[in-house]
């Protein structure tokens, strides 16, 4: 357990450092203000780019990082995820059912390539459906210990609307592998069906009800979020799918689907090979619970180009195939017909598997060593740095800025957004009109550089705000409220 401790702690250390290198932007920072706006702001799950964060999605998970987001703002945010797989690897090491080597295995999934795969979020940072896979972990604990499971059943429910459905797939996977016979003879047993039938209707009903929720807040909240809702999402997905549809080839080969479903095959077939049971339940088991999230995970990509396997997606399935191993190889551990030495084989197979092929599909080497590539910090020189670093501390805390995205991570004590509060901000083939901001803007800041694509352009900020003092340190660009100008202008004297 020791070596797992260490290299999840190598994981920590790893997001810090490119969380400070400026590496992450956009929904890690809508993420961090929705945590913690119910404090500074007076508004529950607000954040200054969509407005109303629960009328597009029901993250009230989030709101378990506050306390970690209040004090310690983005870093808060990092370590809160990474407790939260820490608490997982522990838990895992409690379950006295599991011999040592079952322990090593279901650890392996948790704290690997496709682990820090899904804890990075490469550029991103965090969505908070990548806490699907500890808390799936978490839940087959609770399970095997017989304590718990309601309170992480609970939190799977609250991470996101469709995580019933997730929660329907876990409950059904220990239904089918943890009772003899073959799925065929499962089906047949009454018992069983009843069951089975009881855990479909719940789960179904309480998806509609989520879904039905999440589109009253919608309408209930329009004067605090943009058309950028749930209802407007769905219907636009609907028309978009419809496009697709009449052109398959650009559906199948330009939007990647095919490469990205290949790839989702492939990792979710070889990592079920790797602890199969005898008679193919187990494939057969996995495939039929899986079909449901497949299809919402699917549906839920189309305005991403299909990306199945973007860290938010993936996580699902990985955390559901984490869960379906951890069965498994407690079923297959009581079958007295299986050799040491095979099952030793079998699992040094699924730590090649995981360790070193999805290392390969998923990691980039920049990632794991942050130290020794260049970021986005590095494209500023130490005058511009400095600069930053200063106006960062000078203002008051929570100051209303305008940055572009790649900066938000220097600015994280503050509310800042990349777009224009009074204008409508198009990206591809969404418009995000004015959302209704709790606070006026009072400093803008803009990079001349290609590696900080700002969504507005400094003439822009001039044309709107000619009162604000102005300086620039190199290609960095300052406008501040007259009111703040005594506060920053320290960080300028040099430059001036």
């Amino acid at each position: 357990m020791a070596g797992f401790v260490l290299l999840l702690a190598y994981f920590l250390l790893v997001k810090i450092t490119l969380y400070e290198g400026m590496s992450y932007s956009s929904d890690f920072f809508s993420h961090l203000q929705s945590s913690y706006t119910w404090f500074t702001e007076g508004s529950f799950l607000y954040e200054t780019i969509y407005g109303a964060t629960n009328a597009i999605h029901s993250y009230y998970t989030i709101l378990l990082f506050s306390p970690l987001t209040i004090l310690f703002f983005g870093h808060g945010l990092i370590v809160g995820v990474w407790l939260f797989s820490l608490v997982a690897l522990i838990c895992i090491w409690q379950i006295k059912q599991f011999s040592t080597i079952d322990k090593t295995s279901l650890s392996a999934l948790l704290v690997s390539p496709v682990g820090f795969y899904l804890f990075d979020n490469q550029y991103y940072g965090f969505n908070i459906e990548t806490l699907f896979l500890p808390l799936c972990v978490l839940w087959l604990c609770a399970r095997l210990n017989n304590k718990g499971s309601l309170l992480v059943s609970v939190l799977i429910v609250l991470t996101k609307e469709d995580g019933i459905v997730l929660l329907w797939s876990l409950y059904a996977i220990e239904l089918i592998l943890k009772s003899d016979g073959s799925l065929l003879q499962l089906m047949r047993d009454k018992a069983w069906r009843k069951r089975f039938i009881k855990l479909t209707v719940v789960c179904f009903l309480g998806f509609i009800f989520s879904m039905m929720l999440l589109s009253q807040q919608a309408e209930n909240l329009n004067g605090l979020t943009s058309n950028f809702n749930a209802t407007s999402r769905i219907a636009k997905n609907f028309s978009m799918l419809a496009q697709h549809l009449a052109n398959p080839e650009h559906f199948l080969l330009i939007n990647g689907f095919a490469g990205h479903l290949i790839g989702l095959l492939f990792l979710l077939f070889f990592g079920l090979f790797s602890v199969a049971r005898a008679k193919g339940k187990m494939y057969t088991g996995f495939f039929l619970v899986v079909i449901p999230i497949f299809i919402i995970q699917f549906y839920s990509s189309i305005h991403t180009d299909y990306r199945l396997l973007w860290a938010p997606r993936l996580s699902y399935l990985y955390g559901l195939m984490t869960v379906t191993c951890g069965f498994a190889m407690l079923q297959w551990s009581a079958n007295e017909n299986v050799s040491k030495r095979a099952e030793l084989s079998k699992r040094i197979f699924f730590l090649y598997f995981n360790w070193v092929i999805a290392a390969g599909i998923l990691i980039q080497s920049d990632r794991v060593l942050p130290w020794f590539t260049s970021s986005p910090r590095d494209s500023l020189t130490d005058e511009e740095q400095a600069s930053l670093r200063c106006v960062s501390e000078k203002l008051p805390s929570h100051t209303f800025i305008l940055v572009p995205c790649l900066l938000e991570s220097q600015f994280h004590q503050h509310m800042t957004t990349y777009r224009f509060p009074n204008r409508d901000l198009v990206f591809g083939d969404y418009t995000y009109p004015y959302v209704k901001l709790l606070r006026p803007l009072r400093a803008i800041i803009h990079v001349d550089s290609k590696v900080f694509q700002s969504t507005y352009k400094s003439h822009d900020a001039q044309k709107l705000f000619p009162n604000f003092t102005r300086y620039t340190v190199g290609k960095v660009e300052y406008a501040f409220d007259p009111l703040l100008t005594s506060r920053v202008q320290g960080c300028f004297e040099k430059s001036m």
